[in-house]
């Protein structure tokens, strides 16, 4: 079984996102929608979503109690 979320210390995911690449970029994301049946107006709102959310996660993990210290450990799983 292979490991497909990204770990907070590496750039990359386990497996390929397309036939030459496992970056964990927006980019690749938008080129590969197509293949998905995913159109690209609805990938880019996807995208503008995602990092919409994910730029609030210091204030959810604040709210919850996460300390400085773990969050500083996950802080590049979130970047956005």
């Amino acid at each position: 079984m292979h490991n497909l979320h990204a770990e907070k210390r590496y750039s990359r995911l386990s497996l390929n996102i397309n036939e030459h690449s496992n970056a964990l970029e927006y980019e690749l994301a938008m080129d590969v929608a197509p293949y998905f049946g995913v159109e690209e107006s609805k990938a880019a709102q996807i995208i503008a979503d995602t990092k919409s959310i994910v730029g609030t996660w210091r204030k959810w993990a604040s709210h919850f109690h996460i300390s400085r210290e773990e969050q500083e450990l996950m802080a590049s799983a979130f970047r956005s």
